[in-house]
């Protein structure tokens, strides 16, 4: 038994699939060079490199190059989201991804 509503959404979807697609903007424009600041993961990789600053300063002396190398990497992260973010064009930022 066919339900009309099933067959009208199934029809639906596929006039959407089969519909050309529409052009890739090239390029993205921000209104906040700051806008990195927004995105949650660039929030938690703030948060994660403060909590690693908070451990790494508990490890003894002896220990200075692993605790310089984990800083490093924490600090690397937050650095790396913004610099993706302000990739001028979308396939700069496609490829910075990449």
């Amino acid at each position: 038994m066919a339900n009309p509503v099933v067959d009208g959404l199934i029809a639906k979807t596929k006039q959407e699939l089969e519909q050309a697609a529409r052009p890739q903007s090239t390029y993205r424009s921000w209104k906040s060079s700051h806008g990195y600041k927004f995105l949650i993961p660039w929030s938690n990789a703030v948060l994660l490199r403060i909590l690693v600053r908070k451990f790494t300063q508990t490890l003894p002396k002896s220990e200075y190059r692993t605790k310089a190398q984990v800083d490093d990497a924490a600090r690397s992260v937050t650095a790396n989201i913004e610099e993706g973010y302000k990739r001028s064009t979308t396939l700069e930022y496609i490829q910075f991804l990449g």
